[in-house]
């Protein structure tokens, strides 16, 4: 089986929060406020619940940890 590479993966609410370390309001925050925090694809049409998320948006991998690294300089 081929391995998947990085900027090829899609992670959910739940581990971007794990890579990176924040909270659900921050990320929350940071995807409404911060125009360079990559942008979510939303892969089923729907209204946002609750606290903006509602299971089916998921974000580039490679682009969050890009993100994290242009913090760092």
């Amino acid at each position: 089986m081929e391995k998947v590479r990085d900027e090829e993966v899609l992670i959910g609410v739940t581990d971007v929060l794990k890579l990176m370390s924040i909270s659900k309001n921050t990320l929350l925050k940071l995807s409404k406020e911060d125009e360079t925090f990559p942008r979510s694809i939303q892969l089923i049409e729907g209204k946002e619940i609750g606290s903006g998320f509602n299971g089916t948006k998921r974000w580039v991998k490679s682009e969050l940890k890009d993100w994290l690294e242009s913090k760092r300089t």
